[in-house]
């Protein structure tokens, strides 16, 4: 698999966002997409997740809220393309609802 920096197409899809049918007062802007995610706790596979919503600095993942609790630290995986490429970013747990959890991306990180 290719590696990613922080120039890669993981960027793409996070740099044309936009919201949809409301008013929204965030300072980055949420893209309504659905990716498929891994969720990793100190290196181990703790979920397989769905995104419900991708801004600049991070996503909103439909999981089970139980399995992270706010601040929790874990890595977001996905395949970008064709799947040649994967993403990997640390993130940090800033919210939670009964929907699924919202984090914060911290940086792109090499390969996978």
């Amino acid at each position: 698999m290719k590696q990613t920096t922080s120039k890669s197409p993981c960027n793409s899809l996070v740099n044309k966002t936009t919201t949809k049918g409301h008013r929204d007062n965030r300072k980055n802007k949420r893209t309504v997409k659905e990716i498929n995610v891994w969720l990793y706790n100190n290196e181990m596979l703790v979920a397989l997740a769905r995104t419900k919503n991708i801004a600049e600095k991070g996503f909103f993942i439909k999981t089970n809220v139980l399995l992270f609790p706010k601040n929790s630290k874990l890595e977001v995986v996905f395949d970008i393309g064709n799947k040649k490429e994967r993403c990997r970013l640390p993130a940090t747990v800033v919210h939670r609802s009964l929907e699924g959890i919202g984090v914060m991306v911290k940086k792109h990180i090499v390969g996978v």
